[in-house]
């Protein structure tokens, strides 16, 4: 399922309106789909479960520190 820019982010429930995508698209490294987006600060904490509207389908989620997957590039120290 891809997300698309302005879905819906639910509460765990389902039942709630916390937030909306942004951007979202599948990520070839973690081998499932990814979005960004904005929630309230209530449930910003990571690990928080959410669930997302796609196409009329409720979808799991949860919270994650972005980035998604970790840089692998050489900086000077």
């Amino acid at each position: 399922i891809l997300f698309t820019g302005g879905a819906d982010i639910y509460d765990a429930s389902g039942k709630k309106v916390i937030g909306k995508v942004t951007s979202g698209c599948p990520s070839p490294s973690l081998k499932m789909n990814v979005a960004m987006g904005y929630v309230e600060t209530a449930h910003a904490k990571n690990g928080t479960a959410v669930k997302f509207d796609v196409r009329k389908k409720m979808v799991d989620a949860e919270v994650a520190k972005m980035p998604f997957v970790p840089s692998n590039y050489y900086t000077l120290k």
